[in-house]
């Protein structure tokens, strides 16, 4: 459940939820990896909201970015189960922590 607007993506980070960062692998395509990426999240979602509609489980996170590198990330729910997603086994995306992204 992705958008673009700011007020959807505010509103799920001001929700009592945990999340983690993961980086996109810049080898595999973008867009693909994130149709598979928000795919996977809706699936295997277990967060209870009134609205779901209104809610990203997939953000952006512009002050991980890198432009020169070409790194790009996102936060996931916590409980998204990472090792079993194909994303991540097929190498598509990395789980990474928030400092060690910014590091990068």
């Amino acid at each position: 459940r992705t958008r673009s607007s700011s007020s959807s993506r505010l509103f799920a980070l001001t929700m009592p939820l945990k999340w983690r960062y993961v980086r996109l692998n810049p080898r595999f395509d973008r867009d693909e990896t994130l149709e598979l990426l928000k795919s996977e999240i809706e699936a295997s979602n277990t967060t209870t909201v009134d609205n779901e509609d209104e809610v990203d489980f997939l953000i952006s996170v512009p002050w991980l970015r890198s432009s020169q590198h070409g790194f790009e990330f996102f936060a996931i729910p916590e409980e998204f189960g990472l090792n079993k997603s194909e994303s991540f086994q097929s190498g598509r995306i990395y789980g990474m922590d928030a400092t060690s992204g910014a590091a990068v």
